[in-house]
C-alpha cells in the first residue's frame, strides 16, 4: 500500500523506505507458525538434521558406482 501510494504520488524517497522496511521484516516467525498449524515442523533444518535422512542417503550411497557422463 504505501509503495503504491509513493508510485501514485512520485515520491522515490517514500518508496525506498518502503521497500527497506519491507526487506528488513523478519518472517520467520510467520513461517515457523504456518508451518506447525500444517503439521511440519516449525524448525526445517532441525527437523531434517534429527530424522537422519543425510546419514541413510551417505550410507546407501557407500560403495557404489560414480555417476559419469563422459
Amino acid at each position: 500500500m504505501e509503495l503504491q501510494r509513493a508510485q501514485a504520488e512520485g515520491d522515490v524517497l517514500a518508496g525506498h523506505r518502503a521497500l527497506l522496511d519491507a526487506f528488513r521484516t523478519d518472517v520467520r516467525p510467520l513461517c515457523s507458525k504456518v508451518r506447525a498449524d500444517l503439521g511440519a515442523s516449525p524448525e526445517p533444518f532441525a527437523a531434517f538434521r534429527a530424522g537422519g535422512y543425510a546419514e541413510r542417503v551417505a550410507a546407501a550411497r557407500t560403495g557404489g558406482k560414480a555417476a559419469a557422463w563422459l
